[in-house]
Formats: C-alpha cells, structure tokens, sequence
C-alpha cells in the first residue's frame, strides 16, 4: 500500500474530535453499574433518615412552643398581618 493511501486510512480512523474511540475504551453500562447502585443506596439513605427523624422525633406542642419568639419578651399583643 503506497504510504499516501495509509495517511488517508489513517485519517478516515480518526474523527474531528480526534481518534476514533471503540466500545472498549470508552466502557459499557456495567462499568458504572456499581456507581448507580451507590447512588441509589445513599439516596434511600437519606429519604429514610428524613422519614425516620420525622416519625421519632418527640412532639409534644404546648403554648409556649407555640408562642412567637421575640427576644425573650413576651407579646402583648397579637402581631399585624403580613405586608402585601
């Protein structure tokens, strides 16, 4: 094969963003398989520990729970609405 010919082979392997890459360099879905299977696992972790914390938490609300916090002193007066 004359060495213009091999040049041009050469070339057509490559793509513009470089050279052609096979489906073994670049890895198939069972190569990250582990990395979505971790994810899955920290995300059910989390929506479990939120769940759970509100399940187990202790809750026993009583007026001064519920009293508006100001400063330490108590309201006299109920306070305005909100500004539209």
């Amino acid at each position: 094969m004359s060495e213009r010919r091999e040049a041009g082979i050469r070339r057509a392997e490559s793509g513009p963003n470089g050279p052609a890459r096979s489906r073994q360099e670049w890895g198939t879905v069972s190569d990250y398989l582990p990395i979505l299977v971790m994810s899955a696992v920290v995300i059910a972790f989390v929506m479990l520990s939120f769940i759970a914390s509100q399940l187990l938490a202790p809750s026993r609300p009583n007026s001064a729970k519920q009293a508006p916090y100001e400063c330490g002193i108590v309201p006299k007066a109920t306070p305005p609405s909100a500004f539209r």
